[in-house]
Formats: C-alpha cells, structure tokens, sequence
C-alpha cells in the first residue's frame, strides 16, 4: 500500500491548541510533522531529531549536558546537502536547516551549541512544569514496559509529566485510542503503524490519540 505525504492532506490550524499541549521525546519526525501542518509551531528540543531511549536516558541523567560542548558535536553532511547534527554522548541526530554550499562547518557549530542550549533550557522548564504530556515512539512497536517505566521515572527526576508511549495497535478497535499504563504518569496510545519515511504517516489516527491523550488527561 502507498500512503499519501502529509502534505497533501488538509490543514487544521483550529487544531493547534490542542497539539500545543503535547511534546515530542522522538524517535521519529510524525509528531513534529503533525504540529507543523496544524501550525502548532514553537521551541522544541527533540520535534525533529532521532533521539533513541538509551540516549534520552543518559541526556535526563546529565541534564543534557553534551549539548553546550562545541566538541561532543559530530557535523556531516546528508546526501541532501544539509549539515546534521550528532550528539556522540546520546546518539541524538538533529536536522541543522544549514546547508554545505552556503554554511562552513565552523559557523555551524556555533550555531547548533547556541541552538541547543536554549531549546534544552525551555525543555527542561516544561518538563518541571509537567502541564504536558510528552510522546515517545519507540524505533520498533513494543508495549508500554520495562523502558516505557524507566524513561517516565527518569523524566520524573524533574517535575511529574506525562509519557504518552506510543505502540502499534495489536487489533483493528484498538487504533486511536489510549489508556493508562500507570495512572496518572503514563499512557498508552495505539495507532496503525510506524511511518517510514515519517511524512507518510498516519495523519488522522495521529490527531485522534492526540485528542484521546489530552481528554484522558484532563478526565484524571
């Protein structure tokens, strides 16, 4: 089956509220495509990086300290043309939007060590301020257990957020719903499949966990 790009679908700026109140942790970019094509724009650390658990981790366990050290920055080019960012310490990749014929690597640096800081400052308050509710898609569809507690305690040594662990519905009722793993701390959410390439996901199942997220929430 071929799935439509995100692109050609209809926007819903009416939606940008609630897609405001939610966060992406990674791994992918659906979350990110999501908020930007409902214009539910603003500073976010991890909307558009690869950023796999074990990373996360070790980035909560040290406040993400790598990030403001020019030196812990690995810099390369994508076959696109575009610098990419890549935090060694937590095997995080960030798209730079800084490209090789118009960019030199030295100018990039600084820009990225600049960048991170300031969104790693505005993640780490939203994070104690624990009003939203913070999405993880794993790199393989798996249930809400052993990595899905370890990552909530961890973000827990901050404030008492939400993690929304995102898994593959295992049967057709379960797509677009969610529920509590633990209550009060962590969710489920199911949907259809893991994109590949990201802006082939599943734009409407996306928006109805979203919604069921922010209900469940809000019901609690």
């Amino acid at each position: 089956m071929v799935y439509p790009d995100i692109s050609t679908r209809l926007q819903r700026p009416n939606l940008a509220p609630m897609l405001k109140r939610v966060e992406s942790m990674g791994i992918s970019c659906e979350l990110g495509f999501v908020q930007r094509h409902c214009h539910a724009n603003g500073l976010s650390l991890l909307r558009f990086a690869h950023s796999p658990i074990e990373g996360l981790l070790a980035a909560l366990e040290t406040e993400f300290s790598a990030f403001t050290e020019p030196d812990r920055l690995l810099l390369k080019v994508a076959p696109s043309g575009e610098w990419m960012c890549v935090i060694r310490d937590y095997w995080f990749e960030f798209h730079t939007t800084k490209f090789a014929a118009v960019a030199a690597e030295d100018e990039v640096r600084a820009y990225m060590v600049a960048q991170l800081g300031l969104l790693t400052r505005v993640f780490m308050e939203t994070l104690r301020d624990g009003e939203k509710i913070f999405v993880y898609r794993p790199r393989t569809p798996r249930a809400a257990g052993a990595r899905a507690l370890a990552l909530r305690d961890a973000m827990h040594r901050f404030g008492r957020p939400v993690l929304l662990w995102l898994d593959v519905a295992r049967h057709p009722d379960q797509i677009g719903t969610v529920e509590w793993t633990e209550k009060g701390s962590l969710m489920t959410g199911y949907i259809d499949r893991y994109a590949d390439p990201a802006p082939t996901l599943s734009f409407d199942i996306w928006l109805r966990v979203i919604k069921a997220a922010v209900q469940l929430r809000d019901a609690t």
